[in-house]
């Protein structure tokens, strides 16, 4: 998601590449800490576009791990969006959950959790050939 929309189509493949051992083994569908940490910088920072478009890119993202097979794993600040880097010795930025951006943000991982428990097609058999039907 870190390409800028327009150049996506060129590099479907990397996308999709995950449902290639999806069936074949059970996993969980992290966006962990080991992605915003060590100089990686925030998954905010990684989406390409002006402010408004890199909140709708993670929007994108986070729906699109939401849709896909495979338990999810939720990390710190994940609904309220950190602009940096996590840091293991500080506490998250609350204080960004008064920008519209990021409250929206939240507002959009509640309402896929809702989505995910209340859907048993987005979580059963989520390891099984037969759940992705």
């Amino acid at each position: 998601m870190r390409r800028d929309p327009i150049h996506r189509k060129f590099h479907h493949n990397e996308l999709t590449f995950r449902s290639l051992y999806a069936f074949s083994e059970d996993f969980v569908l992290p966006l962990s800490h080991d992605e915003v940490v060590y100089g990686k910088g925030s998954l905010l920072g990684k989406m390409p576009g002006d402010e408004w478009q890199r909140f709708a890119n993670l929007r994108l993202l986070l729906g699109y791990m939401y849709a896909q097979p495979g338990k999810k794993a939720a990390f710190h600040g994940r609904g309220a969006r950190q602009e940096r880097e996590w840091g293991h010795d500080r506490s998250l930025d609350w204080h960004l959950l008064d920008k519209p951006l990021n409250t929206g943000l939240l507002r959009w991982v509640a309402e896929l959790n809702a989505l995910y428990r209340g859907q048993p097609a987005l979580h059963e058999l989520d390891c099984d050939r037969r759940g992705f039907a």
